[in-house]
């Protein structure tokens, strides 16, 4: 924000980097040179509307880390299980989802050879709600 505005037009953006999935209200604060504070008048942004969704990235994972986002999933422990093509499980694991958008660094130093691998993750009550294949280089 321009300290001292000489009285010219002044434009502001913000990028709320924490959105919430309800909707929230925004004022700007303005506080002239003499301290006196005004605030605009409130601002509705409507929620976000995001499916569910699990994303894995990178994929192909590099240096045996991968990192998967939890968008709009219920808060819970999640269990994460890696198999080879044989059908193998080469990786088990949990994840505790707390929050709306929740990414979870997952090492995989124990898978040594480099393949395609299918990823399985499941909620707590059973169900699995990402199955998909990855390749680690």
């Amino acid at each position: 924000a321009p300290l001292y505005n000489n009285g010219a037009k002044a434009d502001y953006s913000y990028q709320d980097a924490t959105p919430l999935f309800t909707d929230c209200y925004y004022r700007i604060k303005a506080v002239s040179q003499s301290g006196l504070i005004q605030y605009s008048a409130k601002v509705k942004v409507e929620a976000l509307n995001l499916p569910p969704l699990i994303s894995v990235y990178p994929n192909p994972v590099i240096n045996r880390e991968m990192n998967l986002v939890f968008i709009n999933k219920p808060k819970g422990i999640y269990d994460i299980k890696i198999t080879n093509n044989l059908g193998q499980v080469m990786y088990t694991g949990e994840v505790v989802v707390s929050t709306i958008i929740d990414n979870k660094k997952i090492s995989l130093v124990n898978l040594k050879t480099a393949g395609i691998y299918q990823l399985a993750i499941s909620a707590q009550d059973g169900s699995t709600n990402s199955l998909r294949q990855i390749l680690v280089k």
